[in-house]
């Protein structure tokens, strides 16, 4: 969450240095984890046009146990993150999708899961205008 690449490095750099200190005061759950896999934290945009910023940690295949239940509780916990903090409106990047060699299909498998939670989590009238993909 604090480091990395792929969209978390340009949300990073997008919202400036001020961002960075944010994630560092999100107190650790474990020594060096702020946010485990699949859970959410939330932190100001700063210099981005967002409000604030979601973060998530998607699961490594190759080391997670549970993969895709990982990446749904990513996708549910930020879903529950925006709802607590009455955010109207919300983007999401691809969940895990390239910057450390993730596997294709994880693309497709979190778009499914991400329709599917919406479907379970809210009612469509709710969402309206609620859900964007990027």
């Amino acid at each position: 969450m604090r480091t990395g690449g792929g969209a978390g490095a340009a949300i990073n750099r997008a919202a400036g240095q001020q961002l960075l200190g944010a994630l560092f005061d999100i107190p650790e759950v474990k020594p060096g984890i702020p946010c485990p896999t699949g859970e959410a934290r939330i932190t100001p945009g700063f210099k981005l046009p967002a409000s604030c910023v979601i973060h998530t940690v998607g699961p490594i295949h190759f080391i997670d146990k549970n993969p895709a239940a990982s990446l749904r509780n990513a996708y549910r916990n930020s879903l529950m993150v925006a709802k607590a903090n009455k955010i109207e409106y919300i983007a999401f990047p691809a969940i895990c999708c390239g910057a450390y060699g993730q596997v294709a299909k994880w693309n497709h498998l979190g778009q499914g899961l991400f329709c599917w939670l919406l479907d379970i989590c809210w009612p469509l009238d709710e969402l309206s205008h609620f859900i964007t993909l990027i």
